[in-house]
């Protein structure tokens, strides 16, 4: 199994120029921002969903399985920002928004498979639980376009430092 640690001792190999700084950018102004909830369905009978916290590397945990040998917890993965929403008389969260930052498109397929793993670590960490993924990149990134047409995807405003795009649509 892969610890944290050893996840932290081996970042250094892949962390890209500039990952940090827009991942907290994306963190800071998530978690800086009100919201007032979201019906999933129009009518004021359906339950609202309310943002319950913000999550810079959002751990994607396993529970224990049972077996013949016994299992413990297992790390699937790490998420670099994640937004949580539960309804409003739960304590848990029921839904989650998944952000793959790249501070720049080096590969279309690379952050499609990267998306898709936070997808299916996602489902084997939580499988009674909804999560959307969107890529966050630079809104003049000569790629995204390209990249929007095979993934959800959020444009990172470099200039007002603002998301760009809906995350609920």
């Amino acid at each position: 199994m892969v610890t944290p640690s050893a996840w932290h001792e081996d970042a250094y190999k892949y962390n890209e120029p500039g990952h940090d700084e827009l991942q907290m950018a994306v963190y800071n102004w998530l978690d800086n921002r009100e919201f007032g909830g979201l019906r999933l369905r129009d009518d004021e009978e359906s339950p609202r969903l309310t943002r319950q916290r913000v999550v810079f590397e959002f751990p994607m945990i396993r529970a224990a399985r049972r077996g013949r040998n016994g299992s413990a917890e297992k790390l699937v993965g790490f998420v670099d920002v994640a937004e949580l929403f539960g309804y409003e008389t739960d304590s848990d969260f029921d839904r989650a928004v998944l952000f793959e930052i790249k501070p720049e498109i080096r590969t279309i397929g690379g952050i499609v498979r990267q998306c898709l793993a936070y997808q299916l670590g996602f489902r084997e960490a939580f499988p009674n639980k909804a999560c959307k993924v969107f890529a966050v990149v630079p809104f003049k990134d000569p790629k995204l376009a390209a990249l929007r047409s095979v993934v959800p995807c959020l444009a990172w405003n470099t200039e007002t430092y603002e998301l760009e795009g809906n995350r609920f649509g």
